[in-house]
């Protein structure tokens, strides 16, 4: 068999970065073997990188979901709370507050949906703001 010589300028013997294991030819500067073990080394950083918010966003994510499935039964009335709670609202999730300028009612907020808990915590009232609106 014979062996090929590599020039100074041509392609280069590199072992993937991803931790494959595999050998490939290719120019100097080149880490992967294809597009596919550069996206596998990423999606890990991205996942390594946002790990802790994860649990988060599956709250906010939760809560929107509650606030969507009752705002028909509120429609900027006030109704029970429990049945949120029973749910698994979280009204101790992050979210957004939102002062009303007009009444000085701050509300909390998520993307669209806004809702205000009454003091003694047994009635919400749930508002839906359409974004064209909530220029603010």
């Amino acid at each position: 068999m014979a062996t090929d010589i590599i020039q100074l300028g041509g392609p280069h013997l590199i072992l993937c970065k991803c931790g494959c294991g595999i050998d490939f030819l290719g120019r100097r500067n080149k880490k992967y073997f294809d597009d596919k073990h550069k996206a596998k080394v990423n999606n890990e950083r991205r996942a390594l990188r946002i790990g802790s918010l994860t649990e988060i966003f599956s709250e906010m994510s939760n809560n929107l979901r509650i606030l969507i499935k009752y705002y028909p039964r509120s429609n900027g009335n006030a109704i029970t709370y429990s049945p949120l709670l029973k749910e698994g609202f979280n009204p101790n999730a992050p979210c957004v507050m939102r002062k009303d300028v007009k009444t000085g009612i701050e509300y909390r907020a998520l993307t669209n949906y806004y809702f205000r808990q009454s003091e003694d915590n047994k009635l919400i009232i749930i508002y839906k703001i359409s974004h064209e609106n909530n220029t603010k």
